[in-house]
Formats: C-alpha cells, structure tokens, sequence
C-alpha cells in the first residue's frame, strides 16, 4: 500500500503534533468518520490518501 500525507503546519512542532495525531488515529480500526467524498481522509490538518500496490 502507498500512502501519500499533506499536512499543512505553521512549524516544526505542529508538523510533529499533526504526525503524533495521525498515528493514534489510524492505528484505531475505525477510521471511517474521517473519510472524504474522494476516498482520501481528512485527519486534524493531515490529509491521507492510500492506494494498494501490486
């Protein structure tokens, strides 16, 4: 699988709080609530876009 994150950060320290969230998010089973009309996912100021590899 590739994943592809944009995150829109002000600093070093909100791009390493956006990473710590993103982690604790995606680690739960659930992560639907967060999915977006294309597929990819909106989490705090990440957004999230897989696709499976061959």
């Amino acid at each position: 699988m590739k994943a592809t994150i944009t995150i829109n950060a002000l600093s070093e320290q909100d791009l390493t709080n956006t990473l710590i969230n993103l982690a604790t998010v995606i680690s739960d089973p659930d992560v639907s609530s967060y999915e977006l009309m294309d597929g990819s996912y909106q989490i705090g100021q990440a957004n999230l876009e897989l696709e499976p590899t061959p």
